[in-house]
């Protein structure tokens, strides 16, 4: 949490969810990953893939400045992208 107030990270994440009546599980189910892969996630976000954290910003209604700060600024560096697969 920010000295004025904000959330970001975790605990915006958890606000939303419970502002929609929705449970980190739906959450998971709706990234395409397991309850405790999207736990473990949460501890370390900088290890979310690109589009799970654009799917969460879209899920959840992050304006620009929230995925930003939730995402990239808060843990010092941004997101990893996703792997090409072969082929």
């Amino acid at each position: 949490m920010e000295a004025d107030g904000r959330i970001y990270g975790l605990q915006l994440i958890e606000a939303r969810l419970k502002e929609k009546g929705a449970t980190k599980s739906q959450l998971a189910r709706k990234l395409g990953i397991g309850p405790s892969t999207l736990d473990k996630k949460l501890k370390t976000p900088t290890s979310f893939y690109l589009k799970e954290a654009q799917a969460i910003a879209l899920l959840l209604n992050f304006t620009p400045e929230e995925i930003y700060n939730s995402f990239i600024l808060m843990y010092g560096f941004p997101v990893p992208k996703e792997k090409k697969k072969d082929g």
